[in-house]
């Protein structure tokens, strides 16, 4: 007697079911921060004329190009403010 193919169906199902499951409680990227973490920053914006502009999103390229991962303008902003900030607190010293 030939297997019966709704049972390979149910199966299948089944196993696309639970990989499904399991692939979806992966943690996800880091993406926006909890309430709790955006609570001790402050927020800052930032205009940029066309030409910085440009020069900004050659550096992301290039950043994302060498590391193979994904790079956003904020986060190179926030780093070069960061820098900014303590080379600014050192020289006060």
């Amino acid at each position: 007697m030939p297997p019966n193919p709704r049972s390979d169906v149910a199966a299948t199902r089944d196993c696309l079911v639970s990989h499904v499951n399991s692939s979806c409680s992966r943690r996800k990227g880091p993406g926006r921060p909890s309430q709790g973490i955006r609570s001790g920053y402050i927020r800052v914006e930032v205009y940029l004329p066309p030409d910085v502009r440009e020069g900004l999103d050659r550096l992301v390229s290039r950043r994302a190009h060498q590391t193979g991962q994904s790079t956003h303008r904020a986060d190179v902003i926030r780093e070069a403010l960061v820098m900014y900030l303590r080379h600014a607190e050192n020289q006060e010293k």
